[in-house]
């Protein structure tokens, strides 16, 4: 992987504050560059690598910085990007399928449990 300042995980700019978090730790690695892909599912020991930590130090760092493990800030980031492209697509399996879920009822469950409604029902109450 080539060097890089910014940490870009589904689309989301992690690296500003994670990058000056680990610079004040004294890591002086390189920060990885994460596809902009929304169905791209890094693993979180992906990413630890890719930063030259272990993977129990980067979930750490990850849950100070972020308030929460790396697996469900992923999952709540391609929920949300996944949650825009429902207004304008055609229907809910399609988008389930834009963003890597092959099975509609674990992108539904992931959904439910990140905006608090079926994708059907939140997409009912925005239109």
């Amino acid at each position: 992987m080539a060097n890089y300042d910014i940490v870009i995980i589904g689309g989301a700019i992690v690296g500003a504050s994670l990058a000056y978090y680990l610079r004040d730790e004294g890591f002086s690695g390189s920060i990885a560059l994460v596809e902009r892909d929304p169905a791209a599912r890094p693993q979180p020991a992906e990413l630890a690598r890719a930063l030259g930590l272990s993977p129990t130090w980067f979930a750490r760092l990850f849950r100070r910085t972020y308030g929460c493990a790396p697996r469900a800030w992923l999952v709540r980031q391609r929920i949300g990007h996944a949650a825009e492209r429902l207004q304008s697509a055609a229907s809910i399996g399609a988008v389930a399928s834009e963003f890597g879920y092959a099975d509609l009822f674990l992108f539904s469950r992931q959904f439910r449990a990140v905006l608090g409604s079926s994708p059907r029902r939140w997409l009912a109450d925005r239109r």
